[in-house]
């Protein structure tokens, strides 16, 4: 459903099964505000589909925009998700916000958001938040690699750092992170639970989530790295304690079967991929191009035929690795890449219009699929969770989901909306 009058502002709706009016759940996918889409995680309205609403909602990309403009669209999206709730069967004084990486940090703007200001709401519109290993700091992204897409300047970093922002008025915040994250999550996290507290934010809770490491045995040396959920460290030569945040070894073993059956499966992707990329380049390249004075421009190797016309297209961005096919007029049919986050990317288009096949393997273990018809519109999505969840997803022409069918990672079935 559209939020707003751009294309990307959209989101889709999961109506509650249980009785109405129904708690709203939204959620905010992460992507480092560069990637990702809100099709990638409609698999969270399983977990809350039987008593709540569920609304993943979707955000222009940087450098499409900037981080003002991304911060303003999703506050416009609960602003619509407010207003229209009961539409479908939601309650608008239930309205909660989650999301992760990126996507905390959206949550937590949105909780500092001055609702009246912004759109005449009320000041308490977000009744609760989760924020899943956000980034509530901008200032070492701005000077971090990222900023080359990102642009970000010292102002608007500020601006949009929530540890720097206070609720005008706000509910419990549930900040959780990783407990082997990189130690800037934990720093983040931790410091924004303080800043908030001191700003008279008293329910802002930092809560390491599991340690996916084996239970320590009594006498060997731990690793201070790791904070318990009651704050405390685990010291050099103590016994880890037994707390709740452990997997047991059965939990820990169907986690191993299922990372090495997705590793399968990502590597047989990336040969399916290669064999199709390697067919057309022979295709479209043998016989049919004569090499001409091959060009360097720049970072890019070009390949032009006895015309002039590039043809592939070789070379390295700011965001990657590209390897490129094009046909006798000009338009791009075939393409490859590896992203400096490690996501591999393939993706084959049809002649003259937006039609096409994009097939994508990330670092964290989504695998996924897409087919996209004449217009652009993604009407077929099926992917791989990195806990092993399978799901496939039906979209009409406007781009919103009409049938979907999953196996969990318990490998329960399920339909949806």
């Amino acid at each position: 459903m559209p939020y707003g009058p751009s294309p990307a502002e959209t989101l889709d709706v999961f109506p509650a099964v249980g009785a109405e009016p129904a708690p709203v759940q939204v959620f905010i996918h992460g992507g480092y505000w560069r990637a990702l889409d809100k099709s990638d995680f409609s698999f969270v309205a399983r977990a809350f589909h039987l008593d709540a609403v569920v609304a993943v909602i979707n955000y222009a990309l940087i450098p499409t925009v900037d981080m003002d403009e991304l911060v303003r669209q999703c506050r416009a999206a609960l602003a619509w998700v407010y207003r229209n709730a009961r539409i479908f069967g939601g309650d608008p004084a239930r309205i909660f916000v989650s999301g992760h990486s990126a996507g905390g940090h959206l949550v937590t703007m949105s909780m500092a958001t001055d609702w009246r200001a912004f759109a005449g709401l009320p000041a308490d519109l977000v009744k609760g938040g989760a924020a899943v290993s956000g980034l509530y700091d901008l200032e070492p992204i701005r000077l971090c690699y990222l900023n080359e897409t990102l642009t970000l300047g010292p102002a608007e970093a500020r601006r949009n750092s929530p540890v720097e922002l206070a609720p005008v008025r706000s509910g419990p915040l549930l900040l959780a992170v990783g407990g082997l994250e990189g130690p800037e999550y934990h720093r983040q996290t931790e410091e924004l639970a303080q800043a908030w507290r001191a700003r008279g934010v008293a329910n802002a809770r930092p809560r390491p989530l599991f340690d996916r490491r084996p239970a320590q045995r009594a006498g060997e040396q731990t690793e201070p790295h790791n904070p318990r959920p009651d704050g405390s460290r685990m010291t050099p030569g103590g016994a880890a304690p037994e707390t709740e945040d452990r997997m047991d070894e059965p939990t820990l073993e169907s986690l191993a079967r299922r990372l090495a059956r997705l590793e399968r499966e990502n590597r047989w992707l990336k040969r399916i991929g290669t064999v199709l990329l390697v067919a057309a380049a022979a295709g479209g390249l043998m016989g049919q191009v004569q090499p001409t004075a091959g060009t360097v421009e720049s970072q890019r190797f070009v390949v032009k035929d006895a015309a002039g016309q590039p043809r592939a297209v070789l070379g390295a961005t700011a965001d990657g690795s590209i390897f490129e096919l094009y046909d006798k007029d000009g338009d791009r049919r075939a393409a490859m890449g590896i992203a400096t986050d490690g996501s591999a990317t393939f993706s084959l288009a049809t002649k003259g219009d937006k039609g096409g096949v994009w097939i994508s393997a990330r670092p964290y273990g989504w695998s996924n699929l897409q087919v996209f018809d004449r217009a652009g519109t993604s009407r077929l999505a099926t992917g791989v969770a990195a806990d092993g969840a399978a799901v496939l997803v039906i979209n009409d022409s406007s781009g919103t989901t009409r049938a979907g069918l999953g196996i969990a990672a318990d490998d329960h079935p399920f339909r949806f909306p």
